[in-house]
This record gives structure tokens, sequence and C-alpha cells, in this order.
């Protein structure tokens, strides 16, 4: 089977499974393992063959043509909006406005719809009432009656005659009763085109009409006939000027149509193809429309709007059609000299140059073609999809014309992308390291061919540029081993638009190709010239702001140094905090540092966890800066973040997504058998299964960014301390490099780091200098717990899976303070901070119905019964706010939190 029957036979499959929308041609590349341009390739092949259809939107998408020919039989017995170009862009609001009239109960709701002479009024009237009867708002056998008022403006009575109708001898010539559009209409839609040109007694006689549902023929004064009639009404006139104010109100929707010149230059283009493509289909055979048509069909001032549009491409295809005839030619062309004279001799807008540009460097001809049997409403690939879609592109961007910013965009990516091919997490090394997954002979023969480009080009290359082609020159060698053709039809409108590093690109290519030894495939030229596009100037755009954030005495200056040296910045900066410093003097730097940085875009702070997490709504709250948070980061975050915020357009919260995708990918710790004795981290926690989670999470973290291998996480639901020597043995656990959690299970010569150090302290730092340096024992942690609880929230949120951390906190909070009052005690913050941990994520364990178990829980209230009453009694409010039962096992457990540190 060939290649385009594999498609054809994909795309039926697809469509017989009862799918309407198609298949697109990456996604047809993907489920045939064809290149995407051979796809596209061959299912114009099959279209022209009249086995598939293309089908309208973006992107083009394709169906079996048996499928489609059903699916518009299904269409005609479903709800659903005819065709019109802009129905997503500049109509949308205009459309879902007439659409909600025609919807309206009981009877719609009458509509004047506005706009200059050709914009189209008459054309969406005619979908919207369409539309009514596809959706059922207007009966099926219902009519659309159009009146012009303008050809009777000069005799009201005609105009009243016309559509009231009359009774014989109601005026001279009246010989017969004659009916008026008002009763052709019943059940469906009057539309009054030139609506302004009812005078006012007739404007008048349509009140009763609106009002009531009554009307009286012209000679009938004693009769009242009944009309369920919705009036639609349009006009180029003001409104408030031509119609009485009496007429106004009972018209409630007014839709307003933009002029050609106010809607967007690609609908222009596509409203260009359409109507190319309907003289196209009376014709009969395929039309060839050369680039110097279009692009001057998208400049000129175009009064008329659409119907001017219209007429003018109307005459322009007479005029190509009878050279066509006159001349012989093989084929229909359409050239400049069949333009009219209005078109070449008006003024040429501007503000529209980048759209222009890229037409001007795709092909000499667009070809039209379609079957003319084919019905034409929209439908069918647009012959400037690609450059409508890269236009778009760009503007969403706010890049407008400036399509040399695109350059610099795609090559950070494609570098990025290629890096971490070659690197994966293994970004410590600099350039040097990189260049060492480069073939020697790569190397070489791209420095030979970069050097004969910068002589060509009079300029020096930058250094980037020079990296990311030799990592792509590369990955190109590994690609066509096994046949990979690279994907460069997106990049060819920005190549060649380039000629003189066109041209250098074709030199380079000979140059490679002697140099490496084999072919290199016409596709790779775009993509070099892309490289040779970029400059080495210095990007004057503003930047987020990066602040790398983390404990220890280099840990956070080491991330930075990476990123910084690899893309040769210094947009990152870094900020450490050492074990010895509090966290309000850590606070107080970044806060000064986030002020200096700010460009206007933004502060983005990349802290590894804990308290520093907290930094970035603070900063905000007070400064009234935008300063957001990734946290748990890792060197390839940093690296990352670096890469994405040198780019163009980069926006802040997109960045911090982004970067939060990364951090979510789970850490999976390999617990099989090891060559040596593997080391030990015991997590104990009495809060729950969820927060046991989250801190393995947070040591596997530290394990992956240090490279640390040949360590076992164990959790172990220990809640008795003096069993735990005695569990430990059964387990044959021995070497335990330290405990880490909610209980301090009394371990000789093992280090405890509490769950409060952890989030608020140095634990973490402290924890990997431990599995670094095992021998270092067990110390004492004098950790700077701060009291400012605001440091808590981000924190928390790692904890808690569906509660709202901030609330949570600030509720149980007081709750803890109460507690201590009422006890008459006086705990410090790490106390607080365990009760604050351990009570939020009991909240939500309860919530789902879990509990803990503990023993002995009657003796304990007994004998501490004022504490165990104090916490009971406040907690009858977390009971009523979070609808859960706080059973004596669970306030045991914070019993004996409070009395461990009453004894210190």
């Amino acid at each position: 089977m060939d290649r385009k029957e594999k498609i054809y036979e994909e795309l039926k499959s697809y469509s017989g499974s009862g799918e309407a929308e198609g298949l697109d041609a990456q996604q047809l590349a993907e489920l045939t393992g064809i290149d995407r341009a051979n796809v596209s390739r061959k299912l114009n092949e099959l279209e022209r063959e009249g086995r598939v259809i293309k089908l309208s939107g973006r992107p083009v998408r394709y169906m079996e043509r048996e499928v489609y020919d059903k699916c518009l039989e299904k269409e005609k017995k479903e709800p659903s909006f005819f065709f019109m170009i802009g129905q997503e862009g500049s109509l949308k609001k205009q459309i879902e406005q007439a659409k909600a009239a025609i919807l309206y109960p009981p009877r719609g709701l009458r509509t004047l719809f506005l706009g200059p002479t050709g914009t189209g009024k008459t054309m969406l009237v005619e979908r919207i009432y369409e539309y009514g009867k596809s959706v059922k708002a207007l009966d099926e056998k219902a009519r659309l009656i159009v009146f012009n008022c303008a050809e009777y403006a000069e005799n009201p009575q005609l105009i009243l005659a016309q559509l009231f109708g009359y009774k014989k001898g109601a005026f001279t010539g009246a010989d017969r009763d004659s009916e008026g559009l008002v009763e052709k209409a019943d059940g469906g839609v009057l539309f009054l085109d030139e609506i302004h040109r009812l005078p006012p007694d007739g404007q008048e006689m349509l009140f009763m009409l609106m009002d009531r549902g009554v009307y009286r023929r012209l000679g009938e004064p004693d009769r009242e006939r009944k009309a369920n009639v919705l009036i639609m009404g349009a006009t180029t006139e003001n409104i408030e000027e031509t119609l009485l104010q009496t007429f106004l109100r009972r018209m409630p929707v007014v839709v307003t149509l933009p002029s050609l010149e106010e809607r967007p230059i690609e609908e222009r283009l596509e409203l260009i193809e359409y109507f190319f493509r309907l003289e196209q289909k009376n014709i009969g055979m395929p039309m060839y429309i050369s680039k110097e048509v279009l692009v001057r069909l998208l400049q000129y001032s175009c009064p008329g709007n659409i119907g001017q549009l219209r007429a003018d491409i109307q005459m322009i295809c007479a005029r190509g059609f009878l050279e066509y005839k006159v001349r012989g030619w093989e084929k229909l062309e359409i050239r400049r000299e069949a333009l009219n004279e209005n078109v070449l001799m008006s003024d040429v807008k501007t503000g529209q140059s980048y759209l222009v540009e890229l037409l001007k460097h795709y092909d000499d001809y667009h070809v039209i073609t379609g079957s003319p049997e084919e019905k034409i409403k929209g439908d069918g690939e647009s012959v400037f999809s690609e450059i409508i879609q890269k236009y778009n592109e760009f503007q969403k961007q706010g890049k407008g014309g400036e399509i040399k910013d695109s350059i610099g965009n795609y090559l950070q990516n494609y570098t990025g992308n290629l890096i971490k091919k070659y690197q994966d997490v293994q970004i410590q090394n600099e350039k040097n390291h990189i260049l060492k997954s480069i073939d020697p002979k790569v190397n070489d023969a791209v420095e030979d061919a970069l050097y004969f480009a910068e002589l060509k080009l009079g300029r020096k290359l930058s250094e980037r540029m020079k990296l990311g082609l030799k990592l792509h020159i590369n990955y190109m060698m590994e690609r066509l081993e096994v046949q990979e053709p690279a994907k460069t039809e997106s990049l060819k409108d920005i190549a060649i638009g380039y000629p003189k590093e066109l041209q250098t690109a074709k030199l380079m290519r000979k140059l490679l190709e002697e140099g490496l030894g084999f072919l290199i495939p016409d596709e790779e030229l775009w993509i070099l010239t892309i490289f040779l596009c970029e400059r080495d100037e210095e990007e004057d755009f503003r930047k987020i702001g990066l602040i790398v954030l983390a404990h220890g005495n280099s840990t956070a200056s080491s991330m930075a140094d990476v990123a910084n040296t690899l893309f040769d910045t210094e947009i990152c900066k870094a900020v450490d905090m050492p074990l010895n410093s509090s966290i309000e003097e850590t606070l107080d730097k970044v806060t000064k540092l986030c002020k200096e940085l700010d460009e206007g875009k933004g502060i983005l702070l990349l802290t590894d966890m804990g308290s520093l997490s907290s930094f970035g709504k603070i900063i905000s709250e007070e400064n009234g800066q935008n300063v957001l948070t990734v946290d748990m980061v890792t060197t390839i975050t940093v690296v990352e973040a670096v890469r994405k915020a040198l780019l163009r357009g980069t926006e802040i919260e997109e960045l911090q997504a982004d970067l939060n995708k990364i951090r979510r990918l789970r850490l999976i710790q390999d617990e099989g058998v090891q060559d040596e004795e593997p080391r030990i981290v015991i997590t104990t926690c009495i809060s729950g299964m969820g927060t046991a989670k989250r801190i393995k999470e947070m040591i596997q973290r530290v394990l992956l960014e240090r490279k640390i291998e040949n360590v076992v996480i164990k959790n172990m639901d220990i809640t008795d301390v003096a069993c735990a020597q005695t569990e430990l043995r059964k387990q044959g656990i021995t070497d335990v490099i330290a405990v880490v959690g909610t209980v301090d299970l009394k371990l000789s010569n093992v280090p405890y780091i509490s769950i409060e150090s952890l989030v608020m302290g140095s634990g973490l730092s402290y924890l990997e200098e431990l599995l670094v340096h095992s021998e270092l024992g067990k110390r004492q942690t004098e950790d700077i717990i701060s009291s400012d609880r605001r440091f808590l929230v981000e924190p928390l949120k790692q904890f808690l899976e569906f509660l709202d951390a901030e609330k949570t906190e600030a509720l149980v909070s007081g709750i803890y303070d109460d507690i201590i009052e009422e006890i008459g005690i006086n705990l410090d913050q790490k106390t607080a901070t365990r009760f604050i941990i351990h009570v939020c994520c009991m909240i939500e364990r309860l919530m789902k119905g879990e509990t803990l178990p503990y023993r002995g829980w009657e003796e304990l209230k007994k004998r501490e019964e004022k504490v165990f009453s104090a916490i009971e009694d406040k907690f009858v409010f977390i009971q009523h706010k979070f609808g859960v039962t706080v059973p004596p096992e669970e306030i045991s457990y914070l019993v004996e939190l409070f009395l461990a540190e009453m004894a210190q």
C-alpha cells in the first residue's frame, strides 16, 4: 500500500467511527508515521480526485467524501449556524446578538442592523433566518420576506399597500383584493431594508402590528387581521435622526456591522479568496491568481465594502477570462492587467505591511481549484491558511510586523530543546560540557562554514548562534541516518524574506556537504537561513526579573551561575540563606532586589521550599509589585526559566505555569536491590499519609538535585516511641541517616529534623549536608523560626490537598492562640508551627473519613483534663465549620504535643 492509500484508509477508518470533525495533516502524520509535508501533498491529491473533502477552519481538517456527504444530510436536521467569514473574529459579537434575538421566546426580538453600504447586513439576516429554522425557533415553512423601503419612498400609500395589502376599491387601480407582505410573512420574518426611507406615518402603521400582532388592510378600517411576524430592519443612516423614537423603542436589539476597513486584514484575505472561489465555480476551471493581484486587492481603498470587493473581483475574473480566451493561454491566469482602474488608481492603505510581505514571499501564483458541483459556502482549505495562521500568531504575541523577533525566539526554543536532548538534567559544566556531545567532525565542518559565512555577510555571528547551529547539524546527521526529514514548512515564509542570508546558507550547505561527506536535503536550507538571520544585538525589550532563593551557603548562587553562563546573560540573580540567617533578614534582601530588578514585567522567585515560598505574596502585598513564586526548583528548572525569560513576549504567568509543570513531574526513587547496603531516611508522621507523601517528595527532590544514590526513604507509622528500636530491628534497618517528620523516634546518634524545621527553617539544608556527608552525625539544629505566621502559608500548601491554606491557617492559628491563653502557658513558635500543620492536615483527613488510633486516650484525658478540655472546647468551632467530628484519639496527640513542649 503506497503512502496516499495509507493516508486515505486511515482517514476513512477515522471518519467511519462516527467522528464528524475530521483530521488535520499533523494528526494524520502522527497516525501514519509519514512526514507532515508528504501527508499534505497526498491529501491535496486525494482532494483533487474527489475522494476527500477539506473542511473550513484552522487547522484545516479533512473527511472522507461519503462520510462528509452523510454529515451534510445530518446537519440539515440539527441546529447549526451557517458559515460566515469573521464569525469567530470581527463578527462574533454581532452574530451572538442576532442569534440571541431569534431565539428569545416566544417569537424572537425585533432587530435593527446598522452599518455602511456593502457590509453584509442582508446576508447576516439571511443566515440568522436559516439558523432560526434549524433550531426550531421558526417553523420549517416560515418565510423570509424582504422589502426595500427605498423603492416606494416617494409614495407612502404604496408602501402601506405593499406592507399590509388592500381591499378592492381602496384606491384608484385597486381592482381586486391583495394580500400584503405582512400576511405573506406570517409565522416568519419581515426584513425591511433601508428602513430609514420608511416615512413617519408608515412607521406608526407598524406599531399596532408590533404591539398587538394585528393589522388592517387598506380599505378595511373595521376589520383587524392577525399576524405573527418578526420584524427586522437595516439602514446605513443615523437611526436617531431618521427613525421615530417611539419606533426605536419597539426595536430592542441593535446590531452594528463593521466596515471592511475596520475588519482584520486576515478576514479581508479570506473574503478575497471566497469571492475568487465563487467565480472559479462559475467558470469551472482552475484559476491562477498572481500575488501582485492579491496584494493590490488587500491594499486598495474599498468604500463600497464587501459588496464593492465582490463586484471588483467579478470584473477582474471576467477580464482575465477574456484574455485567456482571446490569447489562447494554456491556463486561466489573473494578472495585474486584469485589475480595474479603481483598484489600480486607489490610494494604498498602510499599516498592513507584514501580511503583505508574507504574500510577496510566497509563490508567484496562488491556485484556486474545486469541483464545479460542490456547494460553496466557505468550505475548502484556504490557500492562504499558512499565511493567516502565521500572521495571527504574531498579532497575538503583540509583535505585528516584527518578523526578526520571531527568528531569535525560534532559535532560543530550538536550541533549548537540543540542549535538553543532549544534556537531560546534567547541565552543570557550562558550554564546554555541551560541546563534548558534538561530533568533532561536525564541529570542524561547522566552524569552517561559519568562517566563510561571516566573510560573505560582512558581520560577526553570535556565539549563541554558533553553538545552536553545531547542535542542530549534529542532530541533523542523526535524523538523516534514520531518514527522518526536518519539518521546515513554517520557516519558509520567514527565510525567503532574507535573500542575502539565503544565498549564504546555500554556500554553507555546499561547504558542509564537502566537510561531512553527505548531501544535505533542501528542507535544511530554511533552518540554516534562520540561524544566519539572528543578530548578536543586546535585546532592549523589558524582561521578567528572576531571583533564585535557597537555604544553604551557595545553593542558589550555583543554580543561577549555571543558567546565566549557559545563555551568556546576567538576568538571573541569587540570594543564599545560610543556616545562621533569619528569615526576616532574607526577606529584606529579596524585597530590595525585587525593586531593583522590576522592569514592569514582574518578578519570579525560584525557591527551594519552606518559608521562602511565602516571599512572593508578602512582597506583592507590601510593595504592590507582581511577584510570583515557583518552589522546589532544581537547576534544570532555573535553566528553563532563564531561557524562556529571554524570549520576547514571554509573560510571567505563562512562565510560572510552564515551570510548575516541570516541578509537578513525579520524582520516582528506585528502592530496588543496590550493590551497596542502602542508607535509610525515616519519615514519621501522625498527620496522615498525605503529609508523609509530601515529606517524601521533598527528600526525593534533594536526592535528584544532588545526584545522591543508594538512599531509601522509609515511612514508619510509629506512635509509641518506645517501640521504635524494636520495630527497626524487626525490619533489619540499621544505617539510618536521619528521622524526618512529626515524631522524634529518639534513636541514638540519629539526627531528628522536625516538620517545622523542614518547612520553616534550615531542616532541608541540614538534610542535604547529612546525605552528602553522613559522617557529620547528630547535632542540634538551631533553627530561627519566624514568629510571622505569614511565612507558613506557602509551605502549608504543599501539605494540603483541597483546603484553602491561607484561610485554614488563619482559623487554626486563632484556635491555637485561644488554647494557649486558656491553659495559661507560653510556648515557642516551633510548637505553634507544628500544631498548625498537624491540625490543618487533620481536618482534611477527617473530611475524608480517616482517623488516627490512640491507645489509652481515656487515661490521658483523666490525667490531663485541663489541657484536654481546652483543646476539645476550642475544636467545637472546627467541627461546625468543616462538618467533621474530632474524636478524642485525635485530641490526644495534640495533648501530647503540648505536654512535651511544657516539660522542656
